[in-house]
């Protein structure tokens, strides 16, 4: 599959949610991003592609300049993963939604994605929910923002988070994950 996305000129839609490629598929797939010229929206929810696989994901970003949604959620990066993500949204301009829900990224991951909107211009969706951030932080963030579902306060637009989430960073960094262990 990995192989064909690197030629292919005409997929837009990849859906590969629950498909466990882990780590070695999400990394053959981020080689395929690198040259791949076609494809707008990857889903690679629940693979378990972990940290190393967000890594090579978020190399990929780094160069490719077409993809605008990505789903990444329940795929335990960790902050180390969420921080791969923020490193490639500080030079990708075409990533405009961007689902990182239930990874555990903690504060620690959190803060890296609020410095990664100080240059990052395009990212317009940021799904956060369920990430082991403090209860505190789950209360300030929805009123510094405008939500756009009612029901889901860490579904957010980041065009109206962009300098707060940043006066927000000193404070987030240090609290404590009370949430999740």
């Amino acid at each position: 599959m990995a192989e064909t996305l690197e030629t292919n000129q005409s997929l837009q839609t990849l859906y590969l949610a629950s498909n466990n490629i882990g780590s070695e598929g999400a990394a053959a797939i981020a080689n395929a991003l690198k040259t791949n010229q076609s494809l707008q929206f990857l889903n690679l929810s629940d693979n378990n592609i972990g940290k190393e696989g967000t890594a090579a994901i978020g190399k990929a970003l780094e160069t490719n300049q077409l993809l605008h949604t990505l789903y990444l959620g329940c795929n335990n990066i960790g902050s180390e993963g969420s921080a791969a993500i923020a490193k490639a949204l500080k030079t990708n301009q075409s990533l405009q939604a961007l689902n990182l829900y239930d990874n555990n990224i903690g504060s620690e991951g959190a803060s890296a994605m609020g410095e990664a909107l100080e240059t990052n211009q395009s990212l317009q969706t940021l799904h956060l929910l369920d990430n082991g951030l403090v209860m505190t932080v789950q209360r300030r963030l929805p009123r510094l923002s405008k939500r756009t579902s009612h029901c889901n306060p860490w579904v957010f637009k980041t065009t109206t988070l962009r300098g707060k989430v940043l006066r927000l960073l000193p404070w987030l960094s240090k609290q404590t994950n009370r949430c999740k262990p």
